[in-house]
């Protein structure tokens, strides 16, 4: 069985879309930049939705008899096996056992069985008894938008562009494909509606989509300006510019969350009512209903609010940041290096998220929890709900609740030294005393510095904080003045 060898098997077709397809591929790229091969098996007819300067680096097959062409393409089976399919549950899954070292099932619907060793789920808010009976006890979950697999260049602009454009810009996009043909209608709409400003629409689309050409005379017609962007991979600085996205609720919702867009979203299909439930509730979204009809005052009204109306769109902007940070894929990277090291860690970390507030102050409330703390005094419980708002939206903040088997025993938060360098991040720690001195901290500094092994990562510890001192040190960190210092790669 070939080493570090993943085979994908997803597809993509006008009436599916390439979601599937694209998700699979920022996984992949991810691989090989690790010294990975891989390799994506598609149904005929798929290739024309995956760019040809992707398939440069991956093995790429179409094929008929699906069994008997997987065994003969690569008769020595690989190391993981990787479903993104929404016609494949356990039947299919055990049909590759011998063949695939591990199985890794990507999907959203938690509606059939499976057999696999691992499953991402990226859609927010995911519970782990939605695949309760559905996947083997042995399985690891993978449930919330932070595993959403966006491309690097996100999390990048994230964090080092805040440029402000010089005109408005409204980011419109119904997937690749635009299987509803809603895109010549949305620019003949927005013409229409006398909004009493200006703007500039951003259309993001496939030119592979059946209805290119009536998109691109939409966009010839239109008073206002349109520019059309077709087959970019560099979506990142297109999609910072928006002030607003007006979209469906498929894959690139987490992408426009992580950049901090408010979104008008337009429900286009079933599958896609969980994400956006989720992001309207969060308040990074407005729902306007279904396609078909297409509510056009509904869209003018959320327009002129979200538009003529800034703390409201900031608001909106800072909420959406919250629930996706764009590092979903490397997230996924060390999950997989511990199904195959088999070390699965019962210390993991996850997302704050709204609800965690008055846990995390429960623990402050401990006696003795701040005796080392650079602020001792103890805050109002209003204190500390300003506080936590003002961390949990903060895009220079990585604010993590640290579990152990299972439970929540503990935070660690990244915050931005932006006074040393754009990649510099002072870690502060916490674990509930009942739990300490049994590694979960030291545990989760290293998943810490999985996550971020390009940055540089600072503690300011007391003198007399010993444990502390010990904790880092053991950890890899290096005194340096003030400062403990892990630096990184």
């Amino acid at each position: 069985m070939m080493q570090n060898f993943a085979v994908f098997r997803c597809d993509a077709s006008q009436e599916m879309g390439a979601g599937h397809l694209v998700r699979c591929y920022v996984l992949a790229q991810y691989l090989v930049q690790r010294n990975w091969q891989c390799a994506f098996i598609c149904s005929p007819g798929s290739h024309q939705f995956f760019p040809k300067s992707n398939l440069d680096a991956v093995d790429y097959q179409e094929i008929e008899d699906e069994q008997k062409d997987l065994h003969a393409l690569y008769p020595d089976g690989c190391k993981v096996l990787i479903i993104d399919h929404y016609q494949r549950d356990k039947n299919y899954q055990r049909q590759y056992r011998d063949w695939a070292e591990y199985i890794v099932v990507i999907d959203d619907l938690a509606n059939r069985e499976h057999d696999c060793d691992l499953l991402i789920d990226a859609a927010f808010g995911g519970k782990k008894e939605s695949y309760l009976g559905l996947v083997p006890k042995h399985c690891t979950l993978l449930l919330g938008s932070e595993y959403a697999l966006l491309r690097p260049q996100f999390w990048h602009y994230r964090q080092y562009h805040k440029q402000i454009p010089s005109k408005q810009h409204l980011f419109v996009h119904f997937g690749a494909l635009d299987q509803h043909n809603l895109l010549p209608q949305i620019i003949t709409i927005l013409n229409q509606l006398s909004l009493p400003f200006e703007f500039v629409i951003d259309v993001l689309v496939s030119s592979k989509t059946a209805n290119f050409q009536q998109i691109k005379e939409a966009a010839k017609a239109s008073i206002l300006p349109v520019i059309v962007h077709s087959d970019t991979q560099d979506v990142a600085p297109i999609l910072s510019q928006a002030s607003i996205a007006l979209a469906a609720a498929g894959g690139n919702s987490w992408e426009r969350c992580c950049l901090g867009i408010p979104t008008i979203f337009i429900e286009t299909a079933l599958n896609q009512r969980v994400t956006l439930r989720s992001i309207v509730q969060a308040g990074a979204g407005i729902d306007i209903g279904t396609a078909n009809p297409l509510q056009v005052n509904r869209l003018k009204k959320a327009l002129l609010d979200l538009w003529q109306d800034r703390e409201k769109r900031q608001l909106f902007s800072a909420a959406a940041r919250s629930l996706c940070d764009g590092l979903g894929v490397r997230r996924v990277y060390i999950a997989i290096q511990q199904m195959i090291q088999n070390r699965q860690s019962n210390v993991g970390i996850r997302l704050t998220q709204k609800s965690d507030v008055k846990m995390l102050y429960q623990w402050q409330c401990i006696a003795g929890i701040r005796k080392y703390s650079h602020h001792p005094t103890m805050p109002s419980y209003q204190q500390h709900c300003q506080w936590f708002a003002s961390k949990i939206h903060d895009v220079n903040c990585l604010f993590h609740i640290i579990q152990y088997q299972q439970q929540d025993v503990g935070m660690i938060r990244l915050d931005k030294l932006t006074q040393l360098t754009d990649k510099s991040y002072l870690v502060s720690i916490l674990v509930v005393p009942a739990l300490q001195g049994q590694g979960i901290a030291t545990k989760a500094l290293a998943l810490v510095r999985q996550l971020l092994p390009e940055m540089h990562l600072y503690a300011q510890i007391q003198a007399e904080n010993k444990a502390s001192i010990r904790l880092f040190t053991q950890s890899g960190y290096v005194q340096q003045g003030h400062y403990y210092v892990s630096l990184g790669s």
